[in-house]
């Protein structure tokens, strides 16, 4: 059996009351708001057709859950319903 000091109690962290929706739903947004989640992709140009390659690990993440190499536009409008930012990394510009 495990017993508490009164210290122990009054560093606990209070768990928030999530009882009914609103507070579920701020709580929710204060989380989402703290942690910024974002993959960064690069996009390319192959035979006139662009293509999104990832550029971090978890966009590559992304791609191994996929079992893809690219992203498709598709899976950039889920991974933005998951909450993640999609930032697109400028690709180096070639000198001739």
């Amino acid at each position: 059996m495990t017993t508490f000091t009164t210290e122990d109690l009054n560093n606990a962290r209070t768990v928030p009351d999530l009882s009914n929706q609103d507070a579920f739903d701020e709580l929710l947004e204060t989380q989402r708001l703290s942690r910024k989640l974002a993959i960064h992709v690069k996009l390319k140009t192959n035979y006139g057709s662009q293509t999104i390659y990832p550029n971090c690990d978890k966009a590559k993440i992304f791609c191994k859950l996929l079992n893809q190499t690219t992203l498709t536009p598709l899976n950039i409008r889920v991974i933005k319903e998951l909450g993640y930012e999609v930032v697109v990394t400028p690709s180096e510009p070639r000198t001739l």
